[in-house]
């Protein structure tokens, strides 16, 4: 009982394995280093865009740890061909969606679509001409859904219509 052992307990603690957060500041790079104003996810979160307004750029990534929010570069796309500097800043998205077949598309004033497997070939839809888009998205199926409203002068009042195209191309349209 009246044994007084001491116990020595020696921790290296530079040793410690602690679980690190790897940051990819190439992200950045992406973008030319401007700053990214805004990133979406595809439906089945199997790819990942990044968009930069004052570089006029989207990157494109694919996921390939959801969990580990592993990230592994695809492509970039720059998407203003009118306002090359986009020196009045008023060239700014205002709906931005990816499908995971890497299907983007985007709204400005008009919708534009892009199928980034396919060296950036744009995708002409069937989409009204008078239909002025506001919000793009793509669902679960892969389906490409545009809100629209259609302006009637001759009666008072909008037509807000919603549209949903399937995403199979025929001659680089959608029906």
């Amino acid at each position: 009982m009246g044994d007084n052992s001491v116990i020595e307990i020696e921790i290296d603690i530079d040793k410690i394995d602690v679980d690190k957060i790897d940051v990819d500041n190439k992200i950045y790079e992406r973008h030319n280093g401007k700053p990214i104003t805004r990133v979406e996810i595809s439906s089945n979160e199997n790819y990942f865009i990044t968009y930069s307004k004052e570089d006029i750029s989207i990157v494109g990534w694919n996921v390939e740890d959801i969990d580990k929010v592993q990230l592994k570069f695809d492509q970039a796309v720059k998407i203003n061909e009118d306002n090359k500097n986009n020196e009045d800043n008023k060239y700014e998205i205002k709906s931005l969606c990816v499908s995971d077949d890497k299907k983007l598309a985007y709204i400005v004033e008009d919708c534009y679509i892009i199928d980034m497997n396919n060296k950036d070939k744009k995708i002409v839809s069937s989409i009204d001409k008078y239909a002025a888009a506001k919000y793009c998205t793509f669902n679960l199926k892969g389906e490409f859904i545009l809100y629209s409203v259609i302006k009637n002068y001759s009666t008072i009042g909008d037509h807000k219509i919603i549209w949903i195209y399937s995403t199979q191309t025929k001659n680089d349209k959608w029906e």
